[in-house]
């Protein structure tokens, strides 16, 4: 071994980034994303955006980000800036299925309810089993008159989570206007069964009730709907048309 060779320096190892390090900016954004989430779930929504614009800000692509602030400007009624976030975030992971049936809220929400059931769709095939999704695939064939098919819709939800009140009560609705009113009162019970002071089950009971001509029935829906919620102006519609029946 020569003498140069002795006093050669070794060559310096660049020190390894702990995993920890690496690791921590991404904890920060995901706590960036759940306390976006937990204000919005308590309705302060610009807080909301806050944290969420802050997280995107550090990395543009974080899907979940994008979905829950969709989310936020849907409930903000900001319509079209919802729609720009969903989009983006569907661009990070087509197979979403959360994210397309947010989209397809946001469309039935502002009247384009055949582009909204091409989202529920793409949801549905990603999670057949998100009841969500098949109860807002029903409101969306409700709004466009598809009465039968929305049953349809609804009874699958049902299937999936029996204890979904708004499912009960749309599916109540639909049989109403296909003049089932029978049927209809099963509904209405259902959701008063897991809810018996949700006002407009009530009040849809008796209109139910009022159709089949059980007056007397129907004018106590009338004013227990009235009881819990004084100004629900269709429970007072109801009582004045039951009234005026039995004047007669």
């Amino acid at each position: 071994m020569g003498l140069f060779s002795l006093f050669r320096k070794k060559k310096s190892k660049k020190p390894k980034k702990s995993k920890k390090l690496v690791q921590e900016p991404r904890v920060k954004m995901r706590e960036l994303v759940n306390k976006g989430v937990a204000f919005a779930n308590v309705g302060r929504y610009d807080d909301a955006l806050a944290c969420l614009d802050e997280a995107l800000k550090r990395d543009e692509k974080l899907t979940d980000a994008w979905n829950k602030k969709g989310f936020v400007l849907y409930n903000l009624a900001r319509h079209q800036e919802a729609l720009t976030c969903y989009d983006k975030a569907l661009r990070l992971n087509p197979k979403y299925a959360e994210c397309w049936y947010n989209k397809g809220n946001v469309l039935t929400q502002i009247g384009r309810e055949r582009e909204a059931l091409a989202c529920y769709d793409e949801a549905l095939r990603l999670n057949p089993k998100l009841a969500d999704a098949w109860r807002e695939k029903g409101v969306a064939l409700k709004n466009l008159g598809r009465h039968q098919e929305a049953l349809s819709c609804y009874d699958k939800a049902l299937d999936i989570n029996s204890k979904d009140i708004d499912s009960w009560r749309n599916k109540g609705t639909a049989l109403a206007r296909l003049g089932r009113q029978e049927e209809a009162l099963v509904c209405y019970d259902a959701v008063l069964d897991i809810d018996p002071r949700y006002a407009k089950a009530w009040h849809d009971k008796g209109f139910a009730l009022y159709f089949l001509k059980r007056y007397d029935e129907a004018l106590q829906c009338a004013e227990e709907a009235l009881r819990i919620n004084s100004d629900d102006d269709l429970a007072y519609k109801l009582r004045q048309m039951i009234l005026a029946e039995l004047k007669r």
